[in-house]
């Protein structure tokens, strides 16, 4: 099991550079109404993403860090759960951060809000 941290908070394995560790966390992307009607009763389509920062040793090449951002990304990519509704996921190598390589998965999902 690879760690993992939510962005606010501090990872222990930052501190260890020979550690594979990553960093989870939640993004609101906008979205709108969709239908009309009374309140109670209109539905809002909101689009959100899921952003995951793979940090792996720096000097052991792309090879760990590629396996965890295609692992992480098959987590989510196409999943429903619960009223959660997942599709692409996209993975971008963002290069060196101090003593780490990372990568960065990001997944979209929609979901339904009436109101």
């Amino acid at each position: 099991t690879t760690p993992f941290c939510f962005d606010n908070e501090k990872c222990a394995e930052e501190d260890k550079p020979d550690s594979e560790w990553v960093r989870v966390s939640v993004r609101g992307q906008g979205g709108g109404q969709e239908t009309l009607g009374p309140k109670l009763g209109r539905k809002y389509r909101r689009r959100a993403a899921v952003f995951i920062q793979v940090f792996t040793p720096l000097a052991k090449g792309t090879s760990d860090s590629s396996t965890l951002a295609h692992t992480a990304r098959a987590i989510f990519e196409g999943e429903e759960v619960d009223a959660l509704d997942f599709d692409n996921g996209d993975i971008r190598e963002v290069g060196s951060d101090g003593k780490f390589l990372q990568t960065l998965v990001e997944v979209g999902f929609a979901y339904e809000e009436v109101k």
